[in-house]
């Protein structure tokens, strides 16, 4: 809280210095003929960088203003492949093809976020989406950078607070507001960059939002669906909002850096995070602490998230033959977090230090390289009256090489990693209820290998096929192997298993690009085979939160939960996605894009009569149109989702839906002092009630109902 408020301190610091600062700046600044460069409103797929050796797809400019939400699952849950895993509207984990929690890794600039996201589906994370400059979306065989434990895909948010570039200005500021008229939710941001004598760069940021109960269409709980599940009638429900909705966050961050354009940067930053927010009521059983009942007031559970990072990172240009660039990038994250309910407190820490060292070679003119070390250190520890995670000390430790080769049309890309990890519980048995208990190992240790291979043909300039293979071996997560115990935020008494085995990833991916002035279009076609595949299944009884007793049947709702067990299975993953925009240019009417979409992720275990694996995406399908001229752009949005009737063992089906989004952003013409624009984003305009299959709280809370987002942004 301290290191928070000093930070604030120099945020608020920060916009006293703008306004002292804004008579040189006028003299530095070329206004009036500035040339003014659109931004970028499609994905593209890039080819190789500074940082990275394979193609993805990045958010920014326009299409990620139009995009972004106050949670980091709905700002992505439009992009094709993607989905929201929600847990009330305060959390949005990304789901990709089907995959989530520890198999997609959440970066900040390109290290872990070592929030506890990846723990459980009701923490959220901790990266700020409205904070960021692009966000990089990277899947399939493309992530050997990161190893197994991102197989599914990689959610790579970059901020930039670590200046690595000089401005085009030396002095720039932005600030923002929205406002949100379902939860009368209020946003309010700024970003300051500053640069001094041509190569010291001081950059601040800093966010603060707050909203109230939620809004939805209908009943909160699917009655239908709670009976179906634990053979009981829902009570406490709400019609027509979300109980315990409300949140408030505050964050920011203070940077600097050294650039130099011939040599290289050096730079460090420091960001805070505090988030307060609820988990909506049946999300969670009432019980008692201690023999003393919980009053109706135990349904209001909050959690109160804290979150420090500090960063160090730099890059040199060498002049050596071979060797053309060094990369340095380390952290150290200070996380924890507060699950409080009426009679009890949970906290969860996880002190973590990571650090990544690269290497950039050139061999020859169509032949380069990428070598690479990392580490991470994590302490991590639940604590409380629901400690159902052991402390551990989680270790990993990685070697990884990226090759590419470049000859005419044709290119090739390959990579292998090898990773060990190790985590060690600080406790040698857990007890629970008195009835249940559990020797721990004293360590459990995996030898992890990845490898990847990638062939592009350049068919003409506009069109391109290739083709992606990837082995990954994945870990179990601390999780996984070492839970046990009521997890009542998650509604859920979660079992581990000490003998999970690693899961081996065998992942083919063929794609299809062709862009030219005129259409746009990508064909992914994916099959994921994945070997001792851990998962959580419902085991169809339950466990009396009141009376620490294993029941067959729920006997009250209100302090009932579903035993959930982590087993091993082989499945398989198949699926596509598929986009083309056709665009025109209309004299006096500007520019006009039609696009159609759709996607599908089938997974079933490989097992005869197994069944499908829990949790799935549904098949989407949609369209949309956008227009733009030189001061404004709008852009209309309908995405059909299918029913999903393969919910997995002992889980409840989802209805489909109809998603209808709408938006309009006016720019003002640049002055002397800068620029204006203005938006409003309508979201769910048919107010459809929408119950997410992949979220463990869909038969809870739905999805927000009609919502209009109206917002400022001043740029000087």
């Amino acid at each position: 809280m301290v290191t928070f408020c000093v930070l604030m301190f120099f945020l608020r610091l920060g916009v006293v210095f703008v306004c002292v600062m804004e008579s040189i700046a006028a003299e530095e600044i070329n206004s009036p003929a500035d040339v003014e460069n659109l931004d970028a409103i499609t994905i593209e797929s890039e080819a190789l960088d500074s940082e990275d050796m394979h193609r993805k797809s990045t958010l920014t400019g326009r299409k990620l203003r139009n995009r972004l939400r106050s949670n980091l699952g709905e700002t992505l849950e439009k992009e094709m492949g993607l989905s929201n895993a929600s847990f009330g509207p305060s959390v949005g984990v990304p789901v990709i093809r089907g995959l989530s929690g520890s198999r997609v890794l959440v970066a900040q600039d390109g290290l872990g976020s070592h929030d506890a996201s990846n723990i459980s589906p009701d923490h959220a994370n901790t990266v700020e989406a409205l904070l960021t400059d692009e966000i990089r979306i990277e899947k399939g065989p493309s992530v050997i950078r990161y190893g197994g434990t991102a197989l599914g895909g990689v959610v790579n948010l970059v901020d930039y607070r670590i200046a690595e570039y000089l401005p085009e200005q030396p002095l720039n500021l932005s600030s923002e507001y929205r406002y949100n008229t379902n939860s009368d939710e209020h946003t309010g941001l700024f970003k300051l960059n500053k640069a001094f004598d041509d190569f010291f760069i001081v950059h601040m940021d800093g966010l603060i939002r707050s909203r109230e109960q939620v809004e939805i269409p209908g009943f909160a709980m699917d009655e239908e669906a709670v009976f179906e599940q634990f053979g009981l009638n829902a009570t406490g429900n709400t019609e027509g909002f979300i109980g315990n909705s409300n949140a408030n966050t505050r964050t920011g961050a203070v940077g600097f850096s050294f650039v130099d354009e011939v040599m290289g940067f050096f730079g460090a930053s420091v960001s805070a995070y505090e988030s307060n927010y609820g988990i909506p009521p049946g999300g969670h059983p009432t019980h008692t602490h201690n023999n003393v009942p919980v009053s109706g007031e135990g349904e209001q559970v909050r959690i109160d998230m804290e979150n420090i990072r500090y960063e160090l990172k730099g890059e040199w240009f060498t002049d050596v033959a071979v060797l053309e660039s060094m990369r340095l990038h380390a952290i150290i994250v200070d996380y924890t977090h507060d699950e409080l309910e009426a009679g009890g407190v949970t906290t969860f820490d996880n002190f973590a230090r990571e650090i990544r060292y690269e290497m950039d070679l050139r061999q020859t003119d169509y032949l380069n390289s990428t070598a690479g070390v990392q580490f991470s250190l994590q302490d991590f520890s639940a604590i409380g009256s629901e400690n159902f995670i052991p402390e551990s000390e989680i270790s990993r430790k990685a070697a990884y090489w990226m090759q590419k080769l470049v000859w005419g049309d044709i290119e090739f890309e390959g990579g292998v990693r090898f990773e060990q990890q190790r985590i060690q519980p600080q406790q040698t048995e857990r007890v629970i209820g008195g009835l249940v208990s559990a020797t721990l190992p004293g360590l459990l240790e995996h030898d992890a290998w990845s490898f990847s291979l990638t062939g592009l043909y350049q068919v003409t300039d506009a069109a391109s096929i290739s083709l992606h293979w990837q082995y990954a071996q994945r870990p179990p997560a601390v999780q996984e192997v070492l839970s046990l115990g009521p997890h009542l935020a998650t509604r859920s008494f979660d079992v581990g298993n000490i003998a999970l085995e690693m899961e081996n990833s065998n992942a083919l991916e063929l794609s299809f690009d062709y862009h030219s002035d005129v259409v746009k279009a990508r064909l992914n076609v994916f099959k994921n085979n994945i070997n001792n595949y851990i998962y959580q299944e419902n085991q169809g009884f339950f466990f009396d939160v009141d009376e620490q007793l294993f029941r067959i049947q729920c006997v009250q709702l209100e302090q009932c939960v579903p035993v959930l067990g982590y087993q091993q299975q082989d499945v398989r993953f198949l699926g596509y996605e598929a986009e083309i925009e056709f665009s025109a240019d209309i004299e006096e009417y500007g520019q006009f894009i039609l696009g159609v979409f759709g996607d599908y992720t089938r997974a079933y275990f490989r097992t005869e009569g197994a069944g499908d694996v829990p949790r799935q995406p549904p098949r989407r399908a949609g369209a949309f149109i956008s227009a733009q001229q030189d001061f404004w752009y709008a852009v209309v949005r309908w995405t059909h989702a299918w029913a999903q009737h393969r919910p997995g063992n002992n889980e409840t089906r989802t209805p489909g839906y109809n998603l209808l989004d709408a938006s309009l952003e006016l720019q003002a013409s640049k002055t002397d002092f800068g620029k204006a624009r203005l938006f409003v984003n309508a979201s769910n305009l048919l107010d459809e009630d929408i119950r997410q299959s992949v979220s463990f709280l869909r038969s809870f809370a739905p999805q927000i109902g009609r919502n209009f987002e109206i917002g400022i942004a001043l740029d000087f």
